[in-house]
């Protein structure tokens, strides 16, 4: 878009010296003395006011562009940082295999615990000291 920018202004800049290339005269401000000279100030007149507006128009163009693109980035990243903490929680909370492997590991921690009970290697209480 940037290059489309560029090269729209470099059109715009070199396009008014070469269609003015072709007249013979340009209306130069002094009084119009006949029909002619008022015809040539009168399309003098227009292309000077396409010119401006062709180069209002790609500033705002430009303008435009750079704004949207600067909110398109911002909006871009809240979304992707919500879909990372959307992710993340699901990770944590909601997928059944993480789940699964929780109550696997709670399960293999509690018969380790009555193992070492039943083998006598551990005690259900230690005697309070007083």
């Amino acid at each position: 878009m940037k290059t489309f920018a560029l090269v729209t202004l470099a059109v715009v800049l070199l396009g008014g010296p070469i269609a003015l290339a072709g007249q013979e005269t340009l209306w130069t401000g002094t009084r119009p003395n006949d029909y002619f000279d008022l015809l040539l100030l009168k399309e003098s007149t227009e292309r000077w006011v396409a010119i401006v507006g062709l180069i209002v128009i790609g500033v705002l163009a430009v303008v435009v562009y750079a704004r949207t693109s600067h909110v398109r980035s911002e909006v871009e990243k809240k979304i992707e940082d919500e879909f990372n903490e959307i992710k993340q929680r699901y990770d944590l909370d909601l997928d059944p295999k993480a789940q699964v492997l929780t109550e696997n590991q709670r399960l293999q921690n509690l018969k380790d615990v009555f193992q070492t009970i039943a083998q006598g290697s551990a005690a259900l209480w230690t005697p309070k000291e007083g």
